[in-house]
């Protein structure tokens, strides 16, 4: 996603600053992971600040609206963004 110039705190619900698998062992033993966190974004709607972005981007990758946005970090820098879809049971 490219930036938009929005206020960082707004665009995600909830920081994961300690990622980690279930028995605590590191999950990847890439260095340039080593500080990673992930960000994942509030339900998105039309009054989500990165709406306009994220249609866009989807659209030129011909995939739906995502429900939701994950994306991990390193050094502040987003390496991976993943588009989330809410997943029926």
């Amino acid at each position: 996603m490219p930036a938009d110039g929005s206020n960082f705190a707004r665009w995600f619900k909830t920081e994961c600053k300690k990622l980690a698998s279930v028995d605590q062992r590191s999950f990847s033993v890439e260095p340039f992971l080593a500080d990673a966190y992930a960000g994942i974004s509030p339900v998105i709607d039309t009054t989500y600040s990165m709406y306009e972005g994220i249609k866009t981007t989807s659209q030129k990758a011909g995939v739906n609206m995502p429900d939701r946005t994950f994306v991990i970090y390193a050094n502040r820098k987003p390496l991976y963004d993943f588009f989330c879809y809410r997943q029926e049971i």
